[in-house]
């Protein structure tokens, strides 16, 4: 196989992967999805529950809270970033200067009827985004007999 029919493998095996996550990732779990929305793989996300909250962290290192922006909106959660590299490539031994300003958006459907987003809080520590949305509390209904009149 040549280099060129390796790429095209690559590049299809790549549009397969990124199909069958976005079809997927909505299916498997309603609460928390990027179903629909615009898919990205970085930063990557984790994603747990208690019984109380729902927890999302981000593996984000080198930005802080300034570069930073966690916003709901209309069912979406996004986390965007955007850092400058603001190196001087002025020196005589610089041959590349590539890493020069990076951004990123994650986009997550998050349902306010299940979660209490006026509630939800972030924070960085050590490189890595915490997220937490307290869920709204459900009341439990008990079996109740009718009368029939």
């Amino acid at each position: 196989m040549n280099d060129l029919s390796f790429l095209r493998l690559s590049d299809i095996l790549a549009r397969l992967n990124s199909t069958l996550d976005n079809m997927f990732s909505g299916f498997l779990n309603d609460n928390i999805s990027t179903y629909g929305l615009q898919k990205s793989n970085y930063p990557k996300i984790d994603a747990w529950e208690d019984d109380d909250i729902l927890f999302m962290e981000a593996a984000i290192p080198g930005l802080t809270n300034e570069n930073v922006k966690v916003e709901w909106n209309d069912n979406v959660l996004s986390i965007q970033a955007s850092a400058v590299n603001k190196k001087d490539t002025k020196e005589p031994n610089y041959r590349l200067n590539e890493i020069h300003k990076s951004s990123f958006t994650r986009s997550f459907a998050i349902k306010e009827e299940e979660y209490k987003v006026c509630d939800i809080v972030a924070a960085i520590n050590n490189g890595v985004l915490l997220i937490r949305i307290p869920k709204v509390k459900s009341i439990k209904s008990t079996a109740k007999q009718i009368i029939i009149n």
